[in-house]
């Protein structure tokens, strides 16, 4: 029988999100040195949803220096996960857009949480 073997769903939708958010830094922890805005991707949770699909849960959030800019990038990265396909696919919405202040900078922070499902590797 051959084994099952999953994709890092959280690196690959770093990787997905940076490219098509080419000026804007997408991570998975926040950094040290605090870009003018990034974008932030952490997976919450989920599970194998069948044979060769990971239904993972992530939390996307968006950091800027006003909550008008931090909610456009958030809004701006939920359309492009709206519309994967291929590796990444069928991306569900089930938190909308919150505003989330950061209560250790000045920041502003823009959050929603999305089920995406990913295709394993084999």
């Amino acid at each position: 029988m051959t084994r099952t073997i999953f994709r890092d769903a959280e690196s690959t939708v770093i990787g997905y999100l940076d490219a098509q958010l080419a000026a804007t830094p997408v991570v998975g922890n926040v950094p040290m040195q605090r870009p003018g805005e990034f974008v932030r991707v952490e997976r919450l949770g989920g599970s194998r949803e069948t044979r060769v699909t990971d239904a993972a849960n992530l939390a996307v959030e968006a950091w800027a220096k006003t909550d008008a800019r931090a909610a456009e990038l958030l809004n701006e990265a939920r359309s492009y996960l709206f519309d994967v396909e291929g590796t990444l696919f069928g991306a569900t919405e089930y938190a909308g857009p919150t505003r989330l202040p950061d209560p250790t900078s000045s920041m502003s922070r823009y959050t929603a949480s999305f089920t995406i499902r990913v295709r394993a590797i084999q």
